[in-house]
Formats: C-alpha cells, sequence, structure tokens
C-alpha cells in the first residue's frame, strides 16, 4: 500500500484535518493485536459494530493489506474515530461504510466544530466560526 496509513477523506478544500499520527510499528506485533484495536474502535460511540464488520471484510479480504499494513492501518484509524472536535460526544469521523470497514474517513458529525453551520455548507468545518458578538455564524 502506497502512501500514509490512512488518507483522510477532505469534503471542504480549506478543512485543516489534524496531522496522521506517527505510527511506530513493533519489530513483533503484540499477541491479539488485531482482536484488540478492533475491540478499542468498537467502544467508540457509532462505532459499536466495527469489530463484526473488520472480521467480515478480513475473511473476504484476506490478502488485501499485510498484517503491517493492517494495524497500521487499523492504529490510525483508531485514532481519528476518537476525535471529537466540538465535544459533544460524536466522532468527527467514520470509517464504517456499507456495513464495512472503509479506507477512507467520512465525517460522522454533522457539525465537526460546534459553529452551527454543518459541515456541508461550512468553508472551514473544522474551524469554528463566530461573529463580532460571539455568536456562531
Amino acid at each position: 500500500m502506497a502512501g500514509p496509513a490512512y488518507k483522510p477523506f477532505k469534503f471542504h478544500l480549506y478543512a485543516h484535518l489534524p496531522e496522521p499520527p506517527q505510527i511506530v510499528l513493533p519489530k513483533i506485533l503484540p499477541p491479539n493485536w488485531e482482536i484488540s484495536l478492533s475491540d478499542n474502535i468498537s467502544k467508540i460511540k457509532t462505532q459499536n459494530n466495527f469489530s463484526n464488520f473488520y472480521k467480515l471484510w478480513l475473511e473476504k479480504h484476506p490478502y488485501e493489506l499485510t498484517e503491517s499494513e493492517r494495524y497500521e492501518w487499523l492504529s490510525c484509524l483508531y485514532y481519528y474515530v476518537s476525535i471529537d472536535t466540538n465535544h459533544n460526544g460524536i466522532p468527527d469521523w467514520s470509517a464504517i461504510v456499507d456495513h464495512q470497514p472503509a479506507q477512507i474517513l467520512y465525517p460522522e458529525d454533522p457539525d465537526q466544530d460546534g459553529d452551527g453551520i454543518t459541515n456541508v455548507l461550512d468553508p472551514e468545518p473544522l474551524t469554528p466560526t463566530k461573529n463580532s458578538s460571539g455568536n456562531s455564524l
């Protein structure tokens, strides 16, 4: 797999996404790392079926990614789906598409920055925009 372990989906030209984490690949992957990472992702709100979807995907695509690539992908995915910019309890990102793990991040929260402007209409969906009176625009 060429490029970064995870390619965030940019839905606006001006979206400033967090830098991807630096994934340090251990020389020897710990036992049950895949179960542990997929279970941790499943514990995040809106991602609760991730483990099951991941297991089904892995059965259908056993050679699509190497074990190292899966480790990097799941680690990076866990990082991004843990982000909740506006602290409303809804993660900013999801990687479950059509009941399977996708390798593109999709917006989960309709207003990621909490400024009252939906992502689709917000020119900077990750930056809260306030007017001079301190209210969301």
